[in-house]
Parts: C-alpha cells; structure tokens; sequence
C-alpha cells in the first residue's frame, strides 16, 4: 500500500475520537468495535484533508506560479460533500 496510507492509518489510530466510548459499562467487543469505527472515521477525515492539501497545492510544489481559482472551490466542495470540518 501507498505510504502515504501508512501515515494516515497510525495518525488515525492515535487522534481517532474516542471520548464518547463508556468503557466502564461496555463489554470489550463492543468497545474494539467502537474504536475500531473512531480509527475508519478518523483515517476516512485525513483522506479526505489530504485530498484537500492537494488541490489547494499546500506543499507548494506541484503548481508552484501557477493558480487555479478553481482549486479552492473544488477543496471547498470536497470538504462539503464529505462535511469534514
């Protein structure tokens, strides 16, 4: 797989959200499952921001001098079409 894939999936192991998981009162194949669908949504998020980076060129190397109005409308829409935040 990409490594850029390997990246994003232990970046989303360690910033999925799992505040809302009540492991006192959870038995420990509903708390895997739970945890398991914070790491997809967080890994499924930076997909979906590196897709962003891309259009919006944030490493400055791909389109470096030459602008495209249409980048950061199209990063706008991905953005609202995934409602990443």
């Amino acid at each position: 797989m990409n490594q850029k894939f390997e990246e994003l999936k232990l970046r989303a192991v360690r910033e999925a959200n799992v505040e809302h998981i009540a492991f006192d009162n959870m038995s420990q194949t509903d708390i895997r499952i739970l945890g398991d669908i914070a790491v997809e949504e967080k890994f499924a998020e930076l997909i979906v921001r590196e897709c962003m980076d891309v259009v919006l060129d944030k490493d400055g190397k791909e389109w470096a001098g030459y602008v495209h109005v249409c980048c950061e409308e199209s990063a706008g829409m991905i953005k609202k079409h995934f409602g990443v935040e």
